[in-house]
């Protein structure tokens, strides 16, 4: 057996690789995590604003998924909940504002997509074994907005079925494969009318506290950035090479990059097919989300605007003395940047004509190299076709997160449930 450095090198310091490095540590092997960035959390980035904790990156859980709820449980961190709207804007497609009763529009909303989504536990019927239902690979070639046109809403539920989708996707609907919402309808108990409360949770402090409870526990040899540019691996070793020319060696690897970002890792042998396929597609996700503060009172609302490149969607936080806080989502990240108050000011007032921003921040995750998406969304074909590949292991380098979950995929708990079985792999394949 080679020398090594350690028994097992974790690529990133995100939710996913502080799990496998707990888990693995845990079994007394020696871990160490290499994080591109200067700081720890991959998508969990929490600062401070407005005198509050504000998450950047992923943020919302819900107790319908168990392996985040559980690390809640463990670490004694509590949650709080989006506050209550009192009324809903929509700007139609052809540009009309129209304020809605908040009743009336999750009426509409809740009951477009059940009827949407109504064949969900029939092609999922196992949740967290997502390829075990019938006819799924007829069903997954058909994209969000190709199903979308076999329903007739009506023009004011239409517009709304239509943006929450668009927020829901991240990116274009015309991209969106439609198992992905039959996937995650799947995994709410089949009922699509709680799929808004699944992202209307959030934990106290920020999900930073979460992911530094979990690290610390790990007892992890932590090292941050050392962005992995190569991977080579022999029959019985893997070496890792970083930017600034180290190198280090180990038993196994647990790679927990975001799958868009692999394109800048040399893997020697090189990756699969499979894997080299769905690099190259992509995923839909390409959007943005932000945190805006705005001047004066306003009740507390939500707004959808379909269609839009720069906000699709936005709603209310908090009350402070300054104003109001509200988090936003757009679809397309290179329509608006977060950070430019004159830009997202023009983007609120489509909704709200006399609205002044006195604050904007936001993160580009999709042109940061090291992530280059926000949460995972799938294109037509991918679960069927690709999604095996992905979880597959190369030889000693194996694969997690949240891309990779078979159950909440681009959630937290998919980050957990995916470290947890890489650890498993990885400790087996040691003993």
């Amino acid at each position: 057996m080679p020398k090594t450095d350690c028994d097992v090198l974790v690529i990133g310091a995100g939710l996913a690789g502080a799990i496998t490095a707990r888990e693995l540590t845990a079994r007394g092997l020696r871990v160490m995590i290499l994080e591109a960035r200067e700081r720890a959390g991959g998508r969990v980035r929490t600062e401070r604003h407005w005198d509050r904790a504000v998450d950047l990156g992923g943020q919302t859980l819900h107790w319908l998924q168990p392996h985040i709820w559980a690390e809640l449980t463990r670490y004694g961190i509590d949650t709080y909940r989006w506050p209550a709207a009192d009324m809903a804007l929509l700007r139609r497609l052809d540009g009309d504002v129209q304020s809605l009763d908040i009743a009336d529009m999750g009426a509409r909303m809740s009951s477009a997509l059940a009827a949407f989504y109504a064949d969900a536990r029939k092609h999922f019927p196992l949740p967290y074994n997502p390829l075990s239902g019938t006819d799924l690979g007829a069903v997954d070639c058909i994209s969000v907005a190709e199903r979308l046109r076999a329903f007739d809403f009506g023009p004011i539920t239409g517009d709304l079925v239509q943006a929450a989708l668009e927020v829901n996707f991240n990116g274009p609907i015309t991209e969106g494969a439609y198992t992905q919402g039959l996937r995650r309808t799947s995994l709410a108990m089949g009922e699509a009318r709680f799929l808004p409360e699944v992202v209307s949770f959030r934990p106290v402090g920020g999900m930073m506290r979460l992911l530094t409870a979990v690290l610390d526990s790990a007892r992890a040899d932590v090292r941050l950035g050392q962005a992995v540019i190569k991977v080579d691996q022999s029959a019985d070793a893997v070496q890792i090479t970083t930017a600034d020319g180290q190198t280090v060696t180990a038993r196994r690897a647990v790679c927990t990059a975001p799958l868009s970002a692999l394109s800048e890792v040399n893997f020697q042998p090189g990756l699969s097919a499979g894997k080299r396929a769905f690099i190259a597609a992509g995923q839909v996700n390409r959007g943005v989300m932000l945190w805006i503060e705005l001047d004066g009172t306003h009740d507390p609302f939500m707004a959808y605007a379909p269609g839009s490149r720069t906000l699709t969607f936005m709603r209310t936080d908090q009350t402070t003395a300054r104003g109001v806080t509200l988090q936003a989502f757009g679809m397309d990240a290179t329509a608006l940047d977060p950070n430019d108050t004159n830009q997202v000011q023009a983007a609120v007032r489509q909704w709200l004509p006399k609205a002044v921003v006195r604050a904007s921040v936001g993160h580009d995750w999709i042109n940061d190299p090291y992530s280059r998406q926000m949460w995972t969304m799938l294109k037509p074909g991918q679960l069927t076709g690709l999604l095996p590949h992905m979880q597959c292991p190369e030889g000693l380098v194996h694969f997690a997160g949240t891309d990779v979950a078979n159950g909440w995929a681009g959630y937290f708990d998919g980050a957990i449930e995916s470290g947890f079985t890489a650890a498993r792999a990885v400790a087996i394949g040691l003993t």
